[in-house]
């Protein structure tokens, strides 16, 4: 019998298993089509709007007529994606989930500027003003200790830049350059260290540069001592104003958060700020790049975009009647 007719054969007896077959293949191509694809753009998504004032589940605002208009001046998200606000005009953190108020802790009457959590029922607090320290405190507010910090490596705690806790302690961050470690898990003082860069990878730090008005250079450096070995080089269209490295990402690479300045026709017009995420490969090149709320508030905000304990990235955008959050999935 010719082969082509034995094949005609084959597939009249087994039409069955070549359907079964078929079935198969379509469903493993399906899966993979809508499984997790590491080249997908990050999806933004709301979380929260709370109104501002005193009352439950509102944040608190200062517009003084001289001075610095505050309001919420940073936050954090646990593992849960628990959002745990720093609302230190209302003298508070409050703790939202799935866009609702669910607790409120009451804190010491202090200027703090950044949060993070301390254990897994607490807060460490920063307060960058003389005389400047870390405050933890309990779930309950109660202060459990006070780290100053006037160490020889921090000779001017205004420079401090971000508050960052890590497995072996809390390190803070200066003028988006170093990072100190200043202490351990437990809040105790620790001999310090100083480590060039904004985040954590395994057992690298991260650094972001600027090397021209509209460029950042990133570098991985081997911790500990090892010298800066080239990431990569990001261009931006405008000037870039201010930039910070988020975290590393799994398999390398990094999150880099950066606002630009676009320069209006009109000199007395003031330049228009833009806030963007950069997603960049181990290899450092960039991925993606997905434009971020941004604040159009005067108030004075110490971080507005951080990495959550559950691996997202969140926003805070402040305006004048209202402080709004967002859920990036990088």
């Amino acid at each position: 019998m010719p082969f082509h007719r034995r094949l005609e054969t084959w597939g009249t007896r087994h039409a069955g298993a070549m359907l079964a077959i078929a079935l198969l293949m379509g469903c493993s191509k399906k899966e993979a089509a809508g499984g997790p694809r590491e080249d997908t753009p990050p999806s933004i998504a709301p979380v929260l709007e709370a109104g501002r004032g005193k009352g439950d589940g509102q944040l608190g605002q200062n517009i003084p007529e001289e001075g610095l208009p505050e309001g919420p001046k940073s936050f954090v998200v646990d593992a849960g994606g628990t959002l745990h606000v720093l609302d230190q005009e209302n003298e508070r953190i409050q703790k939202f989930a799935a866009g609702k108020l669910i607790g409120s802790v009451k804190i010491p009457a202090r200027a703090f500027d950044d949060i993070e959590l301390f254990g897994t029922s607490g807060y460490a607090l920063l307060d960058v003003h003389s005389p400047a320290a870390i405050v933890f405190v309990g779930n309950d507010g109660q202060v459990e200790s006070e780290l100053p910090l006037d160490t020889s490596d921090i000779p001017e705690p205004s420079s401090i830049t971000a508050l960052v806790a890590h497995d072996d302690g809390y390190w803070v961050e200066l003028t988006d350059d170093y990072l100190v470690h200043v202490a351990s898990s437990s809040g105790a003082a620790v001999a310090t260290s100083v480590v060039p860069g904004q985040a954590f990878d395994g057992p690298n730090a991260l650094k972001a540069e600027q090397s021209e008005p509209q460029r950042v250079a990133l570098f991985r450096v081997a911790l500990p001592g090892g010298d800066p070995s080239s990431l990569g080089e990001i261009a931006f269209g405008d000037r870039v104003a201010r930039r910070t490295l988020l975290a590393g990402r799994k398999g390398g690479g990094a999150l880099l958060g950066v606002v630009t300045e676009s320069e209006q026709s009109d000199p007395e017009t003031p330049p228009v700020e833009s806030a963007s995420l950069i997603v960049i490969d181990a290899s450092g090149h960039e991925k993606h790049r997905v434009s971020l709320p941004h604040s159009s508030s005067v108030e004075d905000t110490f971080r507005s975009v951080k990495r959550g304990l559950d691996g997202n990235v969140y926003v805070m955008k402040v305006t004048e009647g209202a402080v709004s959050f967002a859920k990036v999935t990088p």
